[in-house]
């Protein structure tokens, strides 16, 4: 396959104009991720695409309608726009959101590997086969899954926490 004349030649520009999306990726598959880096990260990945060629003129066009195109994008990006301060950016959402409710977003995972991290934990709490799941089983896992995120955002605040005074029976019912 090396042996084809164009192949070392587009592997080169490959690798000279697009080698920060491996690691922008990277960056974005980390646990624990705050919002605010991650969109930073996105739109990093925007600044640097190459500008010169057919090649770099046609990736940066369609990574520009892409990003137009996805509402939920543009409603996360005026999300971590709040939480850094921008208050104008707060009647750019559409949705229906409360102040705590915009801040429960400081590391909401944008990356299909957080959200599948989050689903399979979530899966195995809900299982149909838990039968003998009482409340004070969830409590400790919850706490237990706590414990064990090793993120800034999920668990740092909580370590020691013997008890959680927001999971109670009567919150629950």
């Amino acid at each position: 396959m090396l042996t084809k004349p164009n192949i070392k030649s587009q592997l080169t520009y490959i690798c000279a104009n697009f080698l920060h999306l491996k690691y922008a990726i990277l960056e974005l598959e980390k646990k624990g991720l705050p919002l605010v880096s991650a969109v930073n990260t996105v739109l990093n990945i925007q600044d640097n695409l190459p500008l010169g060629g057919k090649i770099g003129l046609a990736v940066k066009t369609k990574w520009n309608y892409l990003l137009e195109k996805n509402k939920g994008f543009k409603t996360i990006r005026n999300i971590a726009k709040v939480l850094e301060g921008d208050e104008s950016a707060r009647t750019e959402i559409k949705e229906n959101l409360s102040t705590s409710d915009l801040a429960c977003f400081k590391f909401a995972p944008i990356s299909l590997a957080e959200v599948e991290r989050s689903f399979s934990i979530y899966k195995t709490l809900l299982a149909d086969k838990r039968q003998s799941f009482t409340f004070e089983h969830l409590r400790e896992t919850y706490v237990t899954k706590l414990h064990e995120s090793p993120g800034p955002g999920y668990v740092v605040h909580y370590k020691g926490i013997k008890s959680l005074p927001v999971i109670s029976k009567s919150n629950v019912d």
